[in-house]
């Protein structure tokens, strides 16, 4: 099971529908999240002959759906990783994009109108739809069905008090409403380069993501149930934003903000696994190892090597 300590935040009352909670630490169990966080989807494996969404929605049951009209349930991405991963798919044949999207599917919750919202995979959903491969559907899991939520209104609160919508810009800054949050996958363009430098730091096991069900020994944070919390490499990003501010980081050229977050990236690294951080979800004092061999980022494109 997945485990939370939420530090609660109340943002602007006349701006949002409800105060929004920011969970940044472990505690308290949401057992809601079971079937999200341990990593073992409960769909069955993709066979490559599931039907279409539009044919029917049901949990647990897998689908295929064009990424563009999926809907995100965070307002930015690191759009860096968006431009790695679009590259890796380009680079892809269409036999080994088909294996790679089999054992990827995209978690959704089902909301009012039959919508699709992700909560997780935003990244894979967007670079997908950016590659050249843009017309391939991607396999998607319905998680939860809150289609009867009616309102809007009644499904964000719902997905909030679950920790299915992560409530900050792009710069870290509470979202004054739900609704601020992009429509479809399309519409997605506000960019966090914390949330690019999150995932150098996390592939450098500066904490831990679980691979699940992945193969050999998982590490301690993977046990005994292997999974990840919802917005993992948002929580981190916004860990290393707290203590690597970089002056005007917003709105420099993305090479220059490449060489800004290189920069800090080791740095980065070894601050994550101080022990004032031990109570973040997956948190690594340092038991696990770096990776052998070590990771490397391209300077030019920002991408891991």
């Amino acid at each position: 099971i997945c485990h939370f300590d939420r530090q609660e935040q109340i943002a602007n009352e006349a701006a949002m529908t409800r105060n929004v909670e920011k969970w940044v630490q472990l505690a308290g169990t949401l057992s809601i999240l079971v079937p999200l966080c341990t990593g073992q989807t409960i769909c069955p494996a993709a066979t490559g002959s599931e039907p279409p969404c539009s044919a029917g929605v049901a949990v647990g049951k897998l689908c295929t759906h064009p990424p563009q009209t999926l809907c995100p349930t965070q307002y930015s991405l690191g759009m860096i990783v968006v431009s790695c991963k679009t590259d890796k798919f380009n680079g892809k044949s269409t036999s080994k994009l088909a294996s790679y999207l089999e054992t990827h599917p995209v978690p959704v919750v089902v909301g009012p109108d039959q919508k699709l919202f992700v909560t997780d995979h935003h990244h894979l959903a967007k670079a997908l739809s950016l590659s050249k491969y843009s017309t391939t559907s991607v396999y998607v899991c319905p998680q939860l069905d809150l289609s009867s939520a009616g309102s809007m209104a009644s499904f964000w609160e719902s997905m909030n008090s679950k920790h299915l919508v992560w409530p900050e810009n792009n710069e870290g800054k509470m979202l004054s409403s739900f609704s601020d949050i992009p429509a479809t996958i399309a519409d997605m363009s506000a960019n966090d380069p914390y949330r690019s430098v999150s995932e150098y730091v996390r592939d450098d096991n500066g904490y831990i993501k679980c691979d699940c069900p992945g193969t050999g020994t998982q590490p301690p944070q993977c046990q005994p149930t292997c999974g990840n919390p919802p917005f993992l490499e948002f929580v981190w990003a916004d860990v290393i934003r707290s203590n690597f501010p970089i002056n005007g980081i917003y709105n420099m050229s993305t090479s220059d903000q490449i060489a800004a977050l290189i920069k800090i990236w080791p740095n980065a690294t070894k601050t994550v696994q101080q022990p004032q951080f031990a109570k973040q979800p997956h948190y690594n004092s340092g038991s696990v190892p770096p990776p052998n061999p070590p990771i490397t980022v391209d300077p030019a494109t920002g991408c891991e090597e």
